[in-house]
């Protein structure tokens, strides 16, 4: 049994989280963070990542010289970034509001291939 079975069997609830389509370019979105306030209202960030990460085990095809996991990202940018959506959900985990985080004022040439929070 895994984290999402246990989650869901002691209450737990799941809900599709999905910007405009469009906006994430057939990339992913992953990873949120959820804050909880006094009067029950849902924030979310989403992060959305300018990669799809492919995995590949045993007798899959495509197996990366550098292990089971690739990052595919677009050739003209060599960096893995993410973008944040700040979001609202309603009671029953509907995305209902979100806006792009603006970042610009901290964002610097890469240190590493990994740029973004």
């Amino acid at each position: 049994m895994n984290l999402v079975h246990k989650s869901v069997q002691a209450g737990g609830k799941l809900a599709p989280l999905v910007i405009k389509e469009g906006l994430s370019k057939g990339t992913g979105l992953m990873n949120p963070s959820i804050f909880i306030d006094d009067d029950g209202e849902i924030i979310v960030n989403l992060r959305h990542v300018n990669y799809s990460l492919y995995h590949s085990e045993k007798y899959m095809m495509f197996p990366s010289a550098w292990g089971p996991l690739a990052y595919l990202h677009p050739e003209k940018d060599m960096n893995l970034r993410t973008y944040n959506y700040l979001c609202k959900l309603d009671k029953d985990l509907n995305l209902t509001d979100y806006t792009l985080v603006d970042t610009t004022a901290l964002d610097i040439p890469p240190v590493w291939e990994f740029v973004g929070l």
